[in-house]
């Protein structure tokens, strides 16, 4: 039985959560801070309203399996094509490096070799949880830096399994006891790529007659593996991540998301009020000092990693700037990791505390840097053209076709659902496309279509459009940065072009009506209005919805063969025929 003081717990971490993400969203902030200093309000150093830290702590892991089973999921393979090898290499090179610069300052400043061990593996892992959801919040997982982020994080979480095995056994270290670790590890993953291949289809098949039976097997595969795992001697939450990764590739991802996002929203809350509700400046004492080190390892040195490589490999500066500064935090698994060796008597709990304050800080960090990446690239480009300028370079093909001498041109920002319509009615009026999607770009090359692979805030980008001499600018994509630093720049070049840019809120459709837009559209009040006269249409008998069904199929149908929805693949187009 429950006591009551677990449900009064839960009840209390629930209401100050919601209350700070209102404030939050009042002031237009990222609500993962805001769940952080909840969770320093109702904690120790603030309230003490909460009477069970265990209860908090166990509920706070189970909260980690469950987000790290859906991150599983959304990590889907398929969008790693057209990134190539490099997030592998980089995501090994990044990790031994940051590893290797944790160890030596820990060494440095005065820690035995166990802890400086363990603060190379803190330091050099990025959080696969919040990353994910911050790109999935801002609509860029299929964009190509989003690609190349989660290539480098699924290269990291292989690393950080094999860290936990090694871990596990680093009392009795020896070669075949290593090689059994990675082997239990490797045969981890290897029995998630057989069953998803082979087993849970059938099951899965079966089980998609039901949404209840889907989402329920769905939680049991996690289950499972989980189990699997802590019998390994691996974390339950390593288990459940593997589960999600061996479904990610089915067709039923999606619904089984959609049903457990609930569960992913309420337990991501947990996990990071409880996160807050860990820090204890106080605790800290004379580590202070090296928990500011390896805080500006963490969002100094690492990005600064990332990005020197990408720039190497021949990425644009934006795209490595972002791939950096996006992957400046410690992961969940460094938790894990700690509480490990807590555990096993290898690090004392005031590194434990340590830990737990970088996590808050750099996390706290990263919901910023993926909130203003354009005001944050737009800061640091001085430094980064200076960078591009001295690094070697490998020169790689731009993605572009068709976009020289532009003149009397139409350009249009965001090929997805509204730009793929868009495309096909202004074809006639010598079209340009910019998209951010590198599969996209590549299905309008197939096409024809001028086209260059890149985002509008990126002032390279702008220039090469020659926007001084465009007849009309289109632009589908309602992030405001984006389109106000678009109308700002045909405003300064004197270009006579009409600008018609989107919006999502009305607060922002006025202020970019105020930066010189000549028309702001709102998506969801065209969707309703288009709604609407069809409504009229059709209980007036004006309308033939067999007739609009068979269009929109068809419709439908060019989407996915241009691979706008490359995500869906064959197995999407089988379901349209």
């Amino acid at each position: 039985m429950l006591e009551v003081g677990f449900l009064a717990d839960i009840g209390i971490i629930i209401t100050v959560a919601t209350l700070f993400a209102y404030f939050a969203s009042a002031i237009k902030q990222p609500l993962i801070p805001a769940y952080i200093f909840a969770g320093i309000l109702i904690g120790p150093i603030g309230l003490s309203l909460i009477t069970s830290q265990s209860h908090m702590m166990a509920l706070s892991e189970l909260g980690i399996a469950f987000l790290l089973f859906i991150v599983g999921m959304e990590l889907d393979l398929k969008r790693l094509k057209g990134v190539g090898i490099f997030p592998a290499i980089a995501g090994l090179a990044q990790v031994l490096l940051i590893f290797g610069a944790g160890y030596l300052a820990s060494l440095y400043l005065g820690f035995a070799s166990m802890e400086a061990f363990y603060v190379g593996l803190v330091l050099a892992f990025s959080s696969t949880m919040v990353v994910i959801k911050l790109l999935a919040d801002n609509v860029e997982l299929n964009t190509l830096h989003g690609r190349i982020i989660i290539g480098i994080l699924l290269m990291q979480d292989i690393l950080v399994v094999l860290a936990l095995s090694i871990i596990s056994n680093i009392n009795n270290l020896t070669p075949a006891v290593f090689s059994l670790a990675v082997v239990k590890g490797l045969g981890l993953f290897a029995i998630a790529v057989v069953s998803s291949k082979y087993l849970l289809p059938v099951i899965f098949k079966y089980a998609a007659r039901s949404q209840e039976l889907l989402f329920l097997t769905a939680v049991t595969m996690c289950f499972l593996f989980g189990g699997a795992a802590y019998l390994l001697d691996f974390s339950i939450a390593v288990g459940a991540f593997i589960a999600g990764v061996g479904l990610a590739a089915f067709p039923y991802n999606l619904e089984i998301i959609g049903r457990v996002r609930s569960l992913r929203d309420f337990f991501a809350t947990m996990f990071f009020v409880t996160l807050g509700m860990q820090f204890n400046v106080t605790s800290l004492g004379p580590l202070l000092m090296p928990a500011l080190v390896f805080l500006a390892i963490c969002v100094i040195l690492k990005p600064l990693v990332l990005i020197i490589l990408a720039v190497i490999y021949g990425y644009e500066q934006r795209t490595a700037f972002i791939v950096g500064i996006d992957l400046a935090q410690i992961s969940e698994f460094s938790l894990i990791l700690v509480t490990l060796g807590v555990t096993l008597g290898h690090v004392s709990p005031e590194l434990f505390a340590v830990t737990t304050i970088l996590a808050i800080v750099s996390i706290g960090f990263t919901s910023y840097f993926v909130e203003y990446d354009e005001l944050v690239y737009e800061t640091f480009s001085d430094f980064m053209s200076r960078l591009h300028g001295v690094m070697p370079k490998k020169r790689k093909k731009r993605l572009e076709h068709k976009i020289k001498d532009l003149s009397d041109h139409t350009i249009l920002v965001g090929c997805h659902m509204m730009g793929y319509e868009l495309v096909k009615e202004i074809k006639k009026n010598n079209p340009v496309v910019v998209d951010h999607n590198p599969e996209v770009i590549k299905a309008l090359m197939d096409d024809g279509v001028p086209c260059i692979y890149g985002d509008i805030g990126n002032i390279e980008i702008l220039e090469r459009l020659n926007i001084k001499d465009a007849r009309l600018i289109l632009s589908t994509i309602p992030r405001f940065a984006e389109n106000e630093v678009l109308i700002q720049h045909a405003r300064r070049e004197k270009s006579k072009a009409m600008v018609v840019v989107s919006a999502q809120y009305v607060e922002e459709a006025l202020r970019l009506y105020k930066a010189g837009a000549d028309f702001v559209v709102m998506p969801k009040y065209l969707t309703g209005k288009m709604l609407a006269i069809y409504t009229h249409r059709l209980l007036h008998g004006r309308l033939d919805i067999k007739d609009i069904r068979r269009k929109h199929i068809r419709t439908l149908k060019g989407i996915a063969k241009a691979e706008i929805l490359d995500r869906f693949g064959p197995t999407f187009l089988k379901t349209l025929k």
